[in-house]
């Protein structure tokens, strides 16, 4: 299964917590839907990794990835976490500006091959 989630996320002006976010809220949907193997892609490598060796920083985005690490360390699903380079994530890309229009966007396996075609 494919899923791609794109949702708006009002004030938030920095990419660091726009990435942080987004892990936060694809780590809620593993949970919502009960998934148990898992691949999360992004395109931060800083986010990815603090999230891979649970590094918690003094940051503007500490709280959110203290939230992520609680939510991971309670769960017992196999989640692997992969940084994607930008220029091969025009797909991610779509989804964001469309999420910028409709401030939600949800696409499972057959919507969202076709949606990007």
């Amino acid at each position: 299964m494919v899923l791609a989630l794109g949702l708006q996320h009002q004030g938030i002006v920095n990419p660091y917590m726009a990435e942080l976010l987004a892990f936060r809220d694809a780590i809620s949907i593993v949970v919502s839907r009960s998934l148990t193997h898992v691949i999360v892609e992004g395109d931060s490598e800083v986010v990815v990794n603090q999230i891979r060796q649970g590094v918690i920083e003094d940051s503007i985005g500490g709280p959110v990835l203290r939230e992520c690490l609680e939510i991971l360390s309670s769960l017992s699903v196999c989640i692997e976490f992969r940084t994607v380079p930008r220029s091969a994530n025009s797909a991610a890309h779509r989804v964001a500006r469309k999420a910028l229009l409709l401030s939600r966007v949800e696409l499972e396996s057959f919507e969202f091959l076709g949606w990007l075609l």
